[in-house]
């Protein structure tokens, strides 16, 4: 949880001016260039793992979420077989990202 002992301000200062409509595959496409991923990873650190904060219970961090600058979480495929009402709302966004571009994967 350390990277969220500050909030999510630091995320909601990435693309801050831009405002994308979702359901305009145009507007998606076009601005994808200035789209930015953030990969969380799965590290265990004193038997708790990073992705520890995907719990529900630290929903409210991420109510002020910015869904519409295009930052797209990402996560590890081996974590996403414990979804969460959490996972489910932070990803909705990426989902319909998804449909009309490709993401590239990490090497």
């Amino acid at each position: 949880m350390h990277f969220l002992s500050q909030g999510i301000e630091w995320i909601k200062r990435i693309n801050e001016n831009l405002r994308i409509n979702f359901s305009n595959k145009s507007d998606i496409i076009n601005n994808m260039d200035k789209a930015t991923i953030i990969s969380f990873e799965d590290y265990k650190f004193n038997r708790q793992t990073d992705l520890d904060w995907l719990d529900d219970r630290y929903f409210c961090i991420f109510k002020d979420f910015p869904d519409n600058n295009l930052v797209i979480p990402t996560i590890s495929s081996q974590y996403s077989s414990n979804c969460t009402c959490l996972m489910i709302w932070l990803f909705k966004q990426t989902r319909i990202v998804l449909k009309h571009v490709r993401i590239p994967q990490k090497k």
